[in-house]
Order: structure tokens, then sequence, then C-alpha cells
């Protein structure tokens, strides 16, 4: 009977929710004209926002579940795009789920940096006859 209550409970996933948890529930309230205050009051503070062109706030909430020792899978994803115009009202409204999502390959390029780099003899070696045993004594 032990044995079988840790077993249900070792197969539980481990459930993580990030982000804003009102998303779908507050949708519906705000419509085109709405004001950035009326948007914060609310979903409150965005959880991104644009930094360039039009002013935007993205509203992000994410669910993912851990099995064991299994890597984590994003099980639910919801980002909502609120477009303002300069009045600071809602000029457009956009909604993205999971199936939106688009896997972006990270580069693993280096960079080059400028100047010299030492190997292993010349970090070790480097400093070897560098120093004046008489360097703080007055000079004649």
């Amino acid at each position: 009977m032990v044995a079988a209550l840790l077993l249900t409970t070792a197969c539980s996933p481990i459930v993580e929710q990030r982000g804003h948890m009102r998303i779908a529930e507050s949708m519906p309230k705000i419509q085109k004209g709405s004001s950035r205050d009326d948007v914060l009051a609310l979903l409150g503070t965005p959880s991104s926002h644009s930094t360039f062109g039009p002013e935007t706030w993205y509203y992000v909430s994410q669910r993912k579940e851990t099995m064991a020792f299994l890597k984590p899978k994003t099980v639910e994803q919801e980002v909502l795009a609120l477009y303002f115009d300069e009045a600071g009202q809602v000029q457009e409204i956009d909604h993205y789920g999971l199936q939106d999502g688009v896997k972006v390959a990270i580069a693993k390029d280096i960079t080059p940096t400028e100047g010299h780099s030492m190997g292993v003899m010349e970090q070790l070696l480097g400093n070897f006859g560098k120093f004046n045993r008489n360097s703080g004594a007055p000079k004649d």
C-alpha cells in the first residue's frame, strides 16, 4: 500500500505557473479605445513592452510541467499584445497561444575580441623575470 502511494506521488508532475494568470478572464474587458490606466487596472504591469515602433505592451503567461528527472515541458502559453496609439488608447489587440510560438536557433558563434590571447604557458610564466629586487630602493 505504501509503495503504491509513493509510486503515484512520484509520477505526478511538478507544475510551474509564471506570468500573468488573469489574461483569459480580463481579455473580454479590454476593448479598442481603452486607456493605459484601464489596462493597468485590469491586468497590472506588463511583462514586457516595445523599445521601438508603436508602443506595445505584452502580457505573458506560461505553465510548465516536469515529470521526475525529465526536462520541463511547456503545456500552456499565452501572450496578449496591446498596441497603443499616440493618445494612449488601445489601437489593436493580438492574442497568441502555444501553437503560435516559433523555435529560434541560437547562434553558437563567438565574436573575436581585440588583443592578444595568452596560452597556458604564457599565463604561468608571463611574469617570470619582470620583478626587480631593488625596485623600492632609492636611486642615486
